[in-house]
């Protein structure tokens, strides 16, 4: 569903149902996630995964057809831990098993480094089935934290996050 320009209304006029299908549900649904898994536990790189063909999975998407309209496709970690200075973390984004992006990098500036990752990636997928997912290298074993997020001091979920980006 791609969206459509809001209409401008004007005092007095009645608004009917398909105006606001078309201009308020379908836009909302337009907005909405097409895809979002999340893990609520750690996984760790280990250290055997040193290039994005050897990459250990971290999500697992959704085996969806797309309409080649854009998506962004965001995510989302509260802690990626580095177990040294001067060490690499790579988390990238593939279609099944073929790599699309390397969505981030983290290099250790201690002995062991944590940060939260964000990252997000814009693009125009084929129109066809595709399995986004995303995956983690590096140069040593590093771990890639998630929690349920219940409870003082739990982490939050990891996710990928995917949607539709038209604007």
């Amino acid at each position: 569903m791609a969206w459509t320009a809001p209409a401008s209304f004007s005092v007095g006029e009645i608004v009917t149902a398909t105006k606001l299908n078309t201009h308020v549900r379908d836009n909302m649904l337009a907005m909405a996630p097409v895809s979002h898994t999340s893990i609520t536990s750690y996984v760790t790189i280990s250290g055997t995964a040193t290039s994005y063909s050897t990459a250990t999975a971290i999500l697992a998407g959704e085996t969806l057809d797309y309409d080649a309209r854009p998506i962004l496709v965001e995510f989302y970690t509260p802690k990626l831990s580095l177990n040294s200075a001067g060490l690499n973390l790579y988390v990238g984004l593939f279609d099944s098993t073929t790599h699309v992006a390397t969505l981030a990098h983290h290099q250790g500036s201690s002995n062991v480094d944590a940060d939260a990752c964000y990252a997000a990636h814009r693009f125009t997928p084929t129109a066809a089935s595709h399995t986004y997912n995303i995956r983690a290298w590096g140069d040593a074993t590093h771990v890639v934290w998630a929690g349920t997020g219940a409870g003082a001091g739990a982490l939050a979920p990891a996710f990928l996050r995917i949607r539709y980006d038209e604007f």
